[in-house]
């Protein structure tokens, strides 16, 4: 039951004329992004080259906490990071009331919720930004 509403299906639509180029703009901001955490012992690039309008990291399991590693980025380095996935299901059942074991967690859903970072990207953000805020990252997870 997804809905648009006419002025977002209008925009949408007359986006199609610039639609190759911003792909290849967020395609090769992707790869800016692949380039600077190649070699990061802290970082995975998380994902492929299709085209898309996030750019999410996997911090290693040495960092201690993503809520600490989010915080030191905004003070530090001026950078906004968002925890890409929040707690799994099970942790929210007293509001749901769902008959969930809590006792069989699901360590995928643990594991990335508590790993995956989104990290800012759009046509807006320059190489040189982009290359900035990865080196903040970089540094960000080596120190925390």
């Amino acid at each position: 039951n997804f809905k648009l509403s006419e002025y977002a299906c209008a925009v949408g639509l007359a986006s199609f004329d610039t639609h190759a180029q911003r792909r290849d703009q967020y395609r090769a901001q992707l790869e800016i992004y692949a380039e600077a955490f190649e070699s990061s012992a802290t970082l995975d690039f998380f994902g492929d080259f299709t085209p898309r309008t996030t750019m999410n990291v996997m911090v290693s399991e040495e960092v201690d906490s993503l809520d600490k590693l989010m915080l030191h980025l905004a003070n530090e380095h001026s950078v906004e990071a968002r925890r890409w996935w929040g707690k799994p299901l099970y942790y929210h059942q007293e509001s749901l009331r769902l008959p969930i074991d809590s006792e069989v967690a699901l360590i995928n859903c643990e594991t990335l919720a508590n790993r995956v970072l989104g990290i800012p990207l759009g046509p807006d953000l320059s190489a040189v930004t982009l290359k900035r805020v990865a080196g903040a990252v970089q540094r960000a997870t080596e120190t925390c």
